[in-house]
């Protein structure tokens, strides 16, 4: 064999022995209702939401390494212990008491800070892919524990779909699939704060009592969905839209664009619009064009089973654990 061709044919071999990288979607949420119901008395606040999985999505890309890196095409997000994946992977890597690493590109596209739970929704994917790579007994309750831990979102990326979360957000019941058409993010770059969202709504310390009649008030608005008496609400919408009228001004022209209904997620800075038309859809799409500070998605809603497909997941071993 001639010295070209053979130097093609090894490094033709090396590719085709060294495992490719795993790509996975990591998908964004928003908010249908969110209640802050009250303090509770580990200084944290009750919430009931309804989260809702939606179309856009980061990639992340996994492949073997000696030691635990996490990277990003987004020079804003944080590449150490800031970040929520390297945060969520270490914990795993401590409770399972293995040393391998892994290497992490997060390809970002969800907003960063958004409501969108792009943070959350990474370390949830990173701790589901990473038992691909790692050879562990943990169970999936304690996956599930160490991505409570990092964050109050982290729980409901477990499961996709439409799910009830209360608690801090981290007790999270699946819901049947809601499909919702022609929904319209628009991101203000605004950097919100959520502790100083929570503190500004002022809420009392919740009782054992409080807290349990105003879930249960809850619960059965969240299923007037399927009926169609579901109301979109917020409770962030009052001290953010008063502290930050630029993103009650997006909320505004979502309206003023024909949206039926209009919601921040979150404590923002994103806000979705619900449109029956795409003529109104187009419209609104046009008119954020013209603000360079206001970035749109058109999305979809996503279901549990097109979830745990696209993750490549069995979703007995997340439903039934």
């Amino acid at each position: 064999m001639r010295p070209r061709a053979l130097r093609f044919f090894i490094a033709f071999s090396i590719l085709w022995i060294m495992p490719q990288p795993l790509i996975i979607p990591s998908f964004a949420k928003i908010n249908l209702k969110l209640r802050v119901l009250g303090k509770r008395n580990d200084g944290f606040h009750e919430i009931f939401t309804v989260f809702h999985t939606i179309s856009l999505h980061d990639e992340l890309v996994f492949s073997e390494a000696n030691r635990l890196e996490v990277t990003s095409s987004d020079p804003m997000v944080p590449e150490d212990e800031g970040n929520l994946v390297f945060r969520a992977l270490e914990k795993f890597r401590t409770a399972a008491g293995i040393q391998e690493g892994l290497r992490v590109h997060i390809r970002k596209r969800i907003p960063s800070p958004g409501g969108l739970g792009g943070g959350s929704s990474n370390a949830a994917v990173a701790l589901m892919t990473a038992r691909r790579f790692w050879s562990t007994g943990l169970t999936t309750r304690e996956i599930v524990e160490i991505g409570n831990e990092c964050g109050s979102d982290v729980a409901h990326f477990f499961y996709g779909g439409t799910t009830i979360g209360t608690g801090r957000g981290t007790d999270v019941d699946p819901l049947d699939d809601i499909s919702i058409n022609r929904l319209l993010i628009a991101t203000n770059s605004t950097p919100v704060s959520t502790p100083e969202a929570y503190k500004n709504l002022h809420r009392d310390d919740l009782t054992k009592e409080g807290s349990k009649s105003i879930l249960e008030h809850c619960r059965a608005g969240a299923k007037a969905f399927y009926s169609g008496r579901f109301e979109f609400e917020n409770d962030f919408e009052t001290v953010i839209f008063k502290e930050y009228p630029e993103i009650e001004k997006t909320a505004r022209l979502l309206r003023n664009s024909g949206a039926k209904h209009v919601l921040l997620s979150g404590s923002g800075p994103s806000v979705f619009g619900v449109f029956e038309s795409p003529e109104d859809l187009e419209e609104a799409k046009m008119i954020f064009q013209k603000d360079p500070k206001v970035r749109t998605f058109e999305v979809d809603s996503v279901s549990r089973a097109d979830y745990f497909e696209k993750l490549g997941q069995d979703p007995k071993q997340f439903l039934e654990f």
